[in-house]
């Protein structure tokens, strides 16, 4: 709820200060970094994390007076650092000693339909899909009183892939010919699933618990929920 508020006081000063100035409208392919807060849904939608993500897209915008429209491709690398529960890595944000990390990656194209509301802030809808890939790292941990027999090591990663689909909307602030800021949501739906395990065997009797212990790496995820800043350059 603060990011939401932060977000529409930006909206709001943006807006402010576009009052006074002429009505832009630019033509030509740009490039935009970015920089994401997110947050995730597991496919049983029983956990709800957070995390971050940078991002780049790559895309063409019209000439929005005359075809208000835009074509972009875009890159998503986020992390969630992941929390040991009962033996199972479960996505959350947590960075606890003994943990792993959740990380993703999101490649989409994508279409806007933009909107001039104001002089030189615009507002945009639209879609995208592609391809997903999510997997576990596992971070050196202490297993002491366990010889590990096999699965996922120290240093192991794995990999799962899914399709990502999905819409996004914001707004656009033109500061000249060439630079611009968009504020935006976006949500990705995904299919990512897979599960991975480390086995380890007890190596003293009189430690107590069963003979051999089973971590393992779940990865399930459905949804992914951006809020974003991007910042534009026009060529």
């Amino acid at each position: 709820m603060r990011l939401n508020f932060r977000m529409l006081k930006v909206f709001s000063l943006l807006s402010f200060l576009t009052l006074n100035t002429a009505q832009a409208s630019f033509e030509g392919f740009y490039i935009g970094p970015k920089i994401s807060n997110i947050s995730f849904q597991s496919s049983d939608r029983s956990r709800n994390s957070k995390g971050s993500a940078l991002g780049l897209s790559f895309g063409y915008n019209s000439d929005r007076l005359e075809k208000p429209y835009r074509l972009h491709f875009d890159i998503d690398i986020g992390q969630c650092n992941t929390e040991e529960e009962d033996n199972i890595f479960l996505i959350d944000c947590n960075d606890l000693p003994n943990n792993a990390e959740f990380e993703f990656l999101v490649l989409t194209l994508g279409g806007d339909y933009l909107f001039s509301i104001f002089h030189n802030t615009s507002f945009f809808i639209g879609l995208h899909s592609g391809t997903s890939a999510g997997g576990v790292h596992v971070k050196p941990h202490n297993i002491n009183g366990y010889t590990y027999v096999n699965g996922l090591k120290d240093g192991d990663s794995t990999t799962h892939l899914g399709l990502a689909i999905g819409g996004q909307t914001g707004f656009i602030y033109d500061f000249s010919e060439h630079i611009q800021l968009e504020l935006g949501l976006r949500y990705t739906w995904t299919n990512i699933n897979g599960s991975n395990k480390t086995t380890l065997k007890k190596n003293n009797s009189s430690i107590e618990g069963p003979e051999y212990k089973v971590i393992e790496y779940p990865v399930n995820l459905q949804e992914v929920r951006y809020h974003y800043l991007k910042l534009i350059y026009l060529f």
